[in-house]
């Protein structure tokens, strides 16, 4: 009966094991829509009545000057400022001042990640090594 409940224990400690470090490798898209500004643009072509075929192109605007950088930095147990508020077209610069570059997924080639963005409203994010380390980037008109 002992050796029983001593493999269940065991078996359960295995399962939420997997299950708290498994699940952990990838984060949630929270906002699928939002787009970046230096997207490339993509030609159409198309063929008219005549048979002859024509190219147009998509011309993505330039930014504007009034846009601005702000940068977010994260020290291992905080990002700095926690919340930020910027306008639509703004940037937000993250920094990993560790040098580990595993505070943000996009951080795996270096220590900084750029975002430009392009939609209004409340954007989330956290650290999945640190989940007390959180902010937020509120984007307005």
């Amino acid at each position: 009966m002992k050796t029983a409940l001593a493999i269940i224990i065991v078996i359960i400690v295995i399962v939420a094991g997997y299950f708290l470090f498994a699940t952990k490798t990838q984060a949630p898209v929270t906002n699928p829509e939002a787009a970046v500004s230096n997207s490339v643009p993509v030609p159409a072509t198309n063929m008219n009545a005549t048979g002859t075929t024509t190219t147009t192109s998509t011309v993505t605007p330039t930014p504007s000057t009034s846009a601005k950088i702000v940068t977010v930095t994260y020290n291992g147990s905080a990002f700095s400022p926690a919340s930020v508020t910027i306008k639509k077209g703004d940037t937000v610069k993250f920094i990993d001042s560790t040098g580990s570059g595993t505070a943000f997924d996009e951080c795996t080639t270096g220590t900084s990640y750029t975002f430009t963005f392009q939609k209004i409203g409340s954007w989330g994010y956290h650290n999945h090594l640190n989940h007390g380390a959180t902010g937020t980037v509120v984007v307005t008109q």
